[in-house]
């Protein structure tokens, strides 16, 4: 065992706690709350309701173990059939179609351009929508899940959504910190010397000063910021009619397994409940495969290759309960929306809060998706893929094995032969290069004939995987395999088609899946907004492809009402049909006739060029076009003012309302009581740069004037050829 849990409870009850960053007061214990429900004995009940509810989908679990072993995760092969010798094997056509969904919706879920868009729903915040679109992509792609990214993560979500029918994933913050020994230099002051001056002759004192290296206990910081964790879909429940509805669940309750560490790091930062992580402790670890629903996560371990579930060589964990509860709390009547994390074993209670404390938006961190409705409705557990495929698959085996056998035995020779001939009458096995004596092999052998009867086989297996392309729209040519069969795919306009009359049934599922996956993407901004350190800074991608850093100063710098937008077709996942796509709005866009008409303008045409190169695979498109000045958002003076007044740094443009503006921030200024004195000095630091923007202006009208004048006074002093006869 690595850790001795109690022994070391006991040594740090006399050492020094090590000096960790404490927990923002919003995210530390609501000691009243606290209070109350352990008064109630909350965490008591939250153990009950999980175990109910356990017992109650216990059916469903035993299904899913059913149907998952009809894909390679839990499938034993083997060649024993129902008599000696024959065959018992498993093809793999529900893994193959997993494949080819899980692939293309990855592909629809992390490959379009754009990954996302934001966009704002007041006009105000219009020039942010920008620098908050590319925040939310740089935190997907790099900053969270300790700067590794989101995209593992929505590889095991879209994977379990497909073969169980249910997915989740849920949103966190989270800060690491980790303890060494460091050497570092130190100055230490010894006794001075005694030197006589050159000059005076009087004794001087000189300092003595050694540097000497010495050890220290260090606590760093390692990571601060989003977590996206995917959860499995037994160590989550949800009471509500609506399974995808969490936001209006009576309850929600997630299961996890925290090590000591995990639980004194929450202890010291003031998360967690001291005396309640030391009861837990107490009492011993909790063992996986010994908890509610863990029959499933044992035929996981044990057809991967590994005995046990538990080890005795790794870290001790405990199984905690954090249950999202909508209860009255203080006796009003009126429900609040509360956190409570309880340990499963004891009912112990390590924490509580209110939700609208953790996240101001009010949002349930944790977020499903369904594949497949049972009869219109998600009151009931959702249908995956596995299972729709399952009495499909199942036949396929069975008509395989069948053909398999009867090649054997067609295969193999066998005979009669007569008992009165002068062999042994016993069975005998035919050898090559062997004679066997006989009165007469004419009469006295017969090999019976038994004809090909494999085509009732190939038939019936035919049959059956055009039912499994006409249940999920899977092809051939989704494989990228042209089949012997031409029909539609005979052109480019029929491959096409039958291309998007595919995507079309398709789309049903991902749409479905964009619901909550949007749902996760508007959570993560609305954390962003809350939780992002000051100062933090990171690389995007501009408009013209070069890349940029941004820093945000303070929250507010990317605060706002925002709308976020995800592309809602598996055609988007198609290089072939982005490239036809960007080429045709390329074509509409060069048409002298709607260029003259004014219906396309230099901006529009400056985008379609601009997505055609992106299409392509350029990033940098600065290197081939430039944007125009038409292409710039002009915000309306009392938009401008919002911004200002928020502590936005708005730029100023040419083209602006520069007197529009400077008149309303003068009203502003004399308006007693209307604005603060921090927002007076904003102000006047923007009308400042539409002073100088105007006096730039001025300057460069002169100059324009300057030209025209002497253009003017050029053509004057020409002399008047008109009367002049040659």
């Amino acid at each position: 065992m690595i850790n001795n849990d109690k022994e070391i409870m006991e040594n740090r009850k006399e050492l020094l706690k090590f000096d960790t960053d404490k927990a923002p007061l919003r995210d530390q214990i609501v000691k009243d709350l606290f209070k109350e429900i352990k008064k109630r004995n909350l965490g008591l009940n939250i153990v009950d309701m999980w175990q109910q509810i356990s017992g109650d989908r216990q059916e469903w679990l035993d299904n899913q173990q059913e149907f998952l072993a009809d894909w390679d995760q839990f499938t034993n092969v083997s060649t024993q059939g129902v008599f000696e010798n024959s065959s018992n094997l498993h093809m793999p056509v529900t893994l193959t179609q997993v494949r080819a969904y899980h692939a293309r919706f990855m592909q629809a879920t992390v490959s379009p351009e754009p990954l996302i868009s934001v966009k704002a729903r007041k006009a105000s915040h219009t020039d942010l929508a920008a620098d908050v679109e590319e925040f939310i992509k740089y935190t997907l792609s790099q900053w969270c899940n300790y700067r590794g990214g989101i995209e593992e993560t929505l590889d095991q979500w879209i994977w379990s959504w497909l073969t169980s029918g249910i997915g989740y994933i849920k949103w966190g913050w989270d800060v690491k910190f980790k303890k060494f020994k460091d050497v570092e230099e130190k100055q230490v002051q010894h006794a001075p010397r005694f030197i006589d001056d050159p000059a005076t002759g009087n004794e001087m004192e000189l300092p003595s000063i050694e540097i000497i290296e010495e050890e220290v206990t260090k606590v760093k910081k390692t990571y601060e910021g989003p977590v996206c964790s995917f959860l499995n879909f037994e160590d989550v429940a949800i009471v509500s009619q609506d399974l995808t509805d969490v936001a209006n669940a009576d309850a929600v309750i997630h299961r996890q397994y925290l090590t000591a560490s995990e639980l004194w790091t929450l202890v010291e930062r003031g998360i967690f409940d001291n005396d309640a992580v030391e009861k837990i402790i107490e009492g011993g670890n909790d063992d996986v495969s010994s908890g509610i629903d863990s029959s499933i996560k044992i035929d996981r371990q044990s057809l991967s290759g590994e005995a046990t579930l538990d080890k005795e060589y790794d870290l001790d964990r405990y199984e905690i309960l954090e249950a999202y509860l909508s209860i009255d709390t203080d006796g009003t009547g009126i429900n609040s929306d509360i956190i409570v994390w309880a340990h499963a074993k004891t009912g112990t209670e390590l924490r509580a809060t209110y939700l609208d404390r953790m996240n101001k938006s009010g949002e349930r961190p944790i977020f499903p998706i369904l594949f497949h409705k049972r009869s219109g409705t998600n009151k009931h557990l959702p249908v995956g893929l596995v299972e729709m495929l399952y009495p499909l698959s199942k036949e396929i085996d069975a008509m395989h094995n069948m053909r398999v056998d009867f090649g054997l035995i067609s295969t193999v020779p066998f005979g009669f032969y007569r008992a009165s001939s002068s062999l042994d009458p016993k069975e005998m096995r035919l050898e090559p290069g062997t004679l066997y004596p006989l009165d007469n092999p004419q009469t006295d052998v017969h090999f019976p004939q038994l004809g090909n009867r494999i085509a009732f086989g190939f038939q019936e297996e035919q049959a059956l995987n055009i039912m499994v392309e006409r249940l999920t729209s899977i092809s051939d040519l989704t494989f990228g395999i042209m089949s012997g069969k031409q029909g539609a795919t005979r052109t480019a306009t029929g491959a096409r088609a039958l291309q998007q009359e595919m995507s079309t049934n398709l789309d049903i599922f991902l749409k479905r899946f964009n619901r909550g996956w949007k749902r996760a993407l508007e959570y993560l901004l609305h954390m962003l907004q809350q939780r992002t350190p000051k100062g933090f800074e990171f690389r995007v991608t501009g408009s013209n492809g070069i890349d940029e850093y941004k820093k945000i100063m303070d929250p507010k710098d990317i605060a706002g009402d925002f709308d976020v937008e995800i592309s809602p077709s598996t055609a988007t996942s198609n290089k072939q049909i982005q490239m036809d796509n960007a080429m045709q709005i390329l074509q509409l866009t060069q048409n002298p006739l709607d260029i003259q008409l004014g219906i396309v303008t230099p901006a529009n045409r400056y985008e379609a060029i601009k997505n055609y190169l992106k299409t392509l695979g350029i990033k940098d498109v600065s290197r081939y076009i430039s944007a125009s000045l038409e292409g710039q958002i002009l915000l309306t003076p009392e938009e401008e003012m919002e911004r200002v007044t928020q502590g936005f740094e708005v730029p100023v443009v040419p083209n602006a309302d520069h007197e529009g503006f400077m008149a309303l921030a003068q009203q502003y200024m004399t308006t007693p009581g209307m604005i603060t004195s921090d927002q007076i000095l904003l102000i006047q630091g923007q009308v400042s740069k539409h002073q100088q923007m105007m006096q730039m202006m001025e300057q460069l009208q002169a100059q324009q004037r300057n030209v025209n004048q002497v253009a003017t006074n050029q053509n004057l002093s020409l002399p008047d050829m008109g009367n002049i006869n040659v």
